[in-house]
């Protein structure tokens, strides 16, 4: 557990700085329309995911039983339907990819790009995108299913982190063709790759064998398991995608993707923290521990403190941020802001409940509220982006989450996961909004005490005063309601100190 900490946490904060670097200089060498191009064309590359169909979530549930066996024919079986389904995978990617690439230059409304630049572009992406399913992805989750998931994330963080770097050296001495930079990134993709395949090999040592039968039986998961890919990609990659195609520029999505990448890697740093402090969790609830329930509960308990934390100097500093980082041009006003502080605390208690129900299987359970919530998601972003703009995709964002996805699997976990358990639904609501009262006191109590001092330390002095205030605020409402949140908290400690 220690060792998934460490690693998440480390990589997460090597790259959320490596990142909000990277975008700048990307910026000042190629502009805000290319900047547009590839941000659009990595969140409609993400929607070859569906492709997959959840089948790497169902080969990792079908892998623990037999490995906790021992059972090494079996896991030889799965393993080797898993790498042909996969081959399948990569088939089909490629050539719905080669699709994309050609569509998309069409139809985007801003057509400063030309033809076969912006197909070059999307192109090189596609590669890199690919390349994981072809090589690596079925080799990641069975590090994962052996309890070595601290060295797929070493994988993941390390591929973030060379690709980050690379980029600023080359930026910071030259200037190359942007498909030169894109091809350099897919090379440093394939090493990582290849690394992970060789990890795997390395720790099941002779384990595997390449004889046995392929096992597909995990592929009959996929149809609900695809419902849930869905719901994942209409909230995480259809905002830009809807902006390119029915904004006037693309410079409407390069602010949306300045903010939402800033975001994204506060989202991700927080979820890796709580899955390395808890790692565990999914395995208890699998074997039916007798202190799973509290395990959960610390869970929730830390994940709701961290986030409303998170959430509320996100909401008081991130415009200071943004101009420091981007310019007075790239900033958004309080309401977008606002709506995108909601997502982190969203997304972050989210992954708690997910962990509840995914390892108890409940994935048919929760196929039809995950595809509405996608519909709700959408359909309203799709309406209200010609009048608010920004603000109408991050609205639609909300609502699913808030009014769908959080409050119905908090039901099915409680329900089929803690049936015995009293339900504490009232959670749901007084945490956003002790986290919309605090964060709208320190601005209104700050108003404009800092403007007249340098950027950088009127920035420091906000994330300070926001760290504290949100700190004691939250933790006193956390002590006053919640039993388990002290225990937490002394676990993370415990945690650190070993």
């Amino acid at each position: 557990m220690a060792k998934n900490f460490f690693v998440s946490t480390g990589f997460a904060l090597i790259n959320f700085f490596l990142g909000i670097f990277e975008v700048k200089i990307f910026l000042a060498r190629y502009g805000d329309i290319v900047n547009g191009l590839v941000q659009t064309g990595n969140q409609a590359l993400a929607y070859l995911s569906l492709i997959e169909s959840g089948i790497c979530a169902a080969f990792l549930y079908h892998l623990y039983r037999p490995l906790s066996q021992e059972d090494y024919m079996q896991v030889s079986s799965l393993y080797n339907g898993f790498k042909r389904a996969m081959r399948r995978v990569t088939v089909l990617m490629l050539v719905a990819a080669f699709g994309i690439c050609s569509v998309m230059p069409l139809v985007i409304k801003d057509k400063t790009l030309s033809y076969s630049l912006s197909f070059g572009i999307l192109s090189m992406l596609s590669i890199r995108y690919i390349a994981p399913y072809a090589i690596s992805l079925a080799p990641k989750y069975m590090l994962i299913a052996h309890e070595k998931k601290f060295l797929a994330e070493i994988i993941d963080g390390l591929k973030l982190t060379l690709v980050y770097f690379l980029n600023i050296i080359i930026l910071t001495l030259w200037e190359p063709p942007i498909c030169i930079l894109l091809l350099m990134n897919v090379m440093v993709v394939f090493f990582t790759c290849i690394l992970c395949l060789l990890m795997m090999r390395k720790e099941y040592d002779g384990l595997l064998r390449g004889e046995a039968v392929p096992d597909f039986t995990p592929t009959k998961m996929s149809k609900d398991l695809l419902a849930h890919n869905i719901s994942g990609l209409a909230f995480n990659s259809c905002d830009n995608i809807v902006l390119a195609t029915m904004s006037p520029s693309l410079v409407a999505t390069t602010i949306y993707s300045s903010y939402n990448k800033l975001i994204s890697n506060i989202i991700s740093t927080g979820q890796k923290i709580i899955e390395g402090a808890n790692g565990s969790i999914g395995i208890k609830i699998a074997k039916h521990d007798s202190n799973t329930y509290d395990v959960f509960r610390e869970l929730i308990s830390f994940s709701q403190y961290f986030s409303s934390i998170l959430a509320i100097v996100v909401i008081v500093c991130i415009n200071r941020f943004i101009e420091i980082w981007l310019g007075n041009s790239y900033v958004l006003g309080a309401t977008e802001v606002y709506l995108f502080s909601g997502g982190i605390y969203a997304e972050i208690v989210l992954r708690a409940y997910l962990t509840a129900r995914n390892a108890k299987g409940l994935f048919h359970e929760s196929r039809n509220f995950t595809i509405i919530q996608s519909v709700v998601n959408i359909g309203l972003s799709v309406i209200l982006v010609g009048r608010w703009g920004i603000a109408g995709v991050l609205f639609g964002t909300v609502v699913g989450r808030y009014c769908i996805a959080l409050p119905c699997n908090y039901r099915l976990v409680y329900a089929e996961v803690f049936p015995d358990e009293v339900s504490r639904w009232w959670e749901q609501i007084t945490s956003p909004l002790l986290i919309i009262a605090i964060s709208a006191g320190i601005n209104m109590a700050m108003g404009d005490f800092f403007n007249g001092l340098d950027p950088y330390i009127d920035l420091a002095c906000r994330i300070v005063a926001s760290v504290s205030v949100a700190g004691i605020g939250c933790g006193i409402y956390q002590m006053l309601t919640d039993r388990w949140f002290l225990i937490s908290f002394r676990r993370i400690v415990n945690l650190l100190k070993k």
